[in-house]
């Protein structure tokens, strides 16, 4: 009868301690979501305005175009290779943008 309880006592001990836990994982969370909720709603007016805003830390600029990528040009090789074989492919409105004619070939 004594081991009995005493295994009881355990799963009661055990059960307890993982409530426990799981409580206190959700009381972070719930404060975790209660002061960032407030970093989400910063203005409850119904006119919004979408050319500047400012998400947490930093702000963003609808005006503002995006820095540009320096591209190195195919070699002949490959551009004759995307448009005798790739560009049969491609749909006729988007061909030209995508393999256009290799250059030694437009001149000949």
């Amino acid at each position: 009868m004594d081991i009995q309880y005493a295994t009881q006592h355990e799963k009661k001990l055990e059960l307890t301690e993982n409530y426990l836990a799981h409580l206190n994982r959700a009381q972070k969370e719930r404060d975790y979501y209660n002061k960032n909720i407030v970093n989400a709603v910063v203005d409850d007016s119904l006119e919004d305005n979408y050319k500047t805003f400012t998400m947490r830390s930093f702000s963003f600029d609808a005006n503002a175009l995006p820095p540009t990528i320096n591209t190195k040009l195919l070699s002949l090789k490959r551009q004759e290779e995307l448009y005798k074989e790739i560009a049969p492919h491609v749909d006729l409105p988007f061909r030209d943008i995508t393999c256009p004619k290799p250059e030694e070939l437009k001149t000949s």
